[in-house]
């Protein structure tokens, strides 16, 4: 049987950072406590304030704080640049970073962050949340050095150390990787996402027994974590353990059966252990939850060649070279007219 190609998850940057909104700033300005209540909504009362004082930028930065956290970044970013205008600071700059962030619009995040760190160069928040950005925009180097400057002012801060770390292992740097995780672990012992990380940087290096190990404390201290169920079942795949495989990847189903790659996963190791029938259901699961997943129709349609039903096989082969074209290598030469 040809080999069905096994593939991992990995956590997302962001993944326990303590730096992803804006600071709530400020806070001075209001009052700690009014004789009465006002029943109004924040937004509502400080709209009230601005009309009362329009030139006073510290109540646009807490309107816009509040709108930011509504979601509703359009509005939080008129009112930040509004603060600027009257009174250019570090932190509106930073601030209006994140909600650009948060807008999807990351050239201008980019600018403002850069701003931020121009006027204040011990700004650790803009340092990283430019080096996330920049790793985001595929701008691996330059992010690692902001992620250094966040080190070099903070040295122990386990979420630099462990986003650093992701940097380098997408860097294909995996010892400088392990370096910063086991560095953040020393720091937070309980920090899961690195025990994942860490795992999955081990699995990169073929050390399948390592990442065991590091995938089984993730579970020890969270034991409904999907990602680290779902890795510890795919190094389990490659170490020919299919049962254990199978299981982990049910439990990683068990806990949000939403996730076609998953299914994906599992389909594999029912395959490799030419249980035919279960491959062809794990693998029209993920198809009926993602339709143009390319990976699961070619693992279906190399089940379908095993189980001696060509046509079937030649239509999901098709329809695999029809949403990634670029992976025509993967489809047997038979197959591939």
């Amino acid at each position: 049987m040809r080999q069905v190609v096994c593939f991992l998850l990995l956590s997302a940057v962001l993944t326990g950072c303590k730096r992803t909104t804006p600071p709530i700033d400020d806070a001075k300005a209001s009052p700690a406590a009014e004789a009465e209540p006002d029943p109004r909504d924040p937004i509502e009362r400080l709209s009230d304030k601005i009309a009362e004082s329009p030139d006073d930028p510290s109540l646009y930065r807490q309107r816009a704080t509040h709108f930011f956290q509504a979601k509703e970044y359009g509005l939080a970013l008129e009112d930040y640049s509004t603060a600027l205008d009257l009174a250019p600071n570090a932190e509106t700059f930073y601030n209006r970073g994140v909600a650009y962030t948060s807008a999807e619009n990351p050239d201008k995040a980019l600018d403002d962050y850069t701003e931020a760190v121009r006027r204040d160069p011990k700004f650790v928040s803009a340092y990283f949340n430019r080096g996330v950005l920049l790793h985001r925009m595929g701008q691996t180097v330059e992010a690692i050095k902001d992620l250094d400057r966040v080190l070099a002012i903070e040295t122990k801060d386990p979420h630099a150390l462990f986003n650093r770390g992701i940097f380098y292992m997408d860097s294909g740097l995996t010892e400088k990787a392990l370096v910063d995780f086991d560095a953040a672990l020393a720091v937070k012992a309980d920090f899961v996402e690195v025990y994942i990380n860490r795992g999955y940087t081990y699995h990169l290096r073929n050390e399948f027994q390592s990442a065991i190990k590091d995938f089984n404390k993730a579970i020890q201290l969270a034991p409904m974590n999907q990602l680290a169920h779902a890795n510890r079942g795919a190094a389990q795949h490659k170490l020919g353990l299919f049962d254990k495989a199978i299981a982990d990847f049910s439990q990683a189903i068990h806990i949000d059966n939403n996730d076609p790659q998953i299914f994906n996963q599992r389909g594999q190791a029912f395959a490799s252990q030419k249980d035919w029938q279960k491959a062809l259901r794990d693998f029209s699961l993920a198809i009926t939850l993602s339709p143009k997943y390319a990976a699961a129709y070619r693992n279906r349609g190399q089940v379908y060649h095993e189980m001696n039903e060509p046509a079937l096989a030649a239509a999901d082969f098709r329809e695999a070279m029809t949403i990634e074209p670029t992976r025509v290598d993967a489809i047997p030469a038979s197959y591939r007219k």
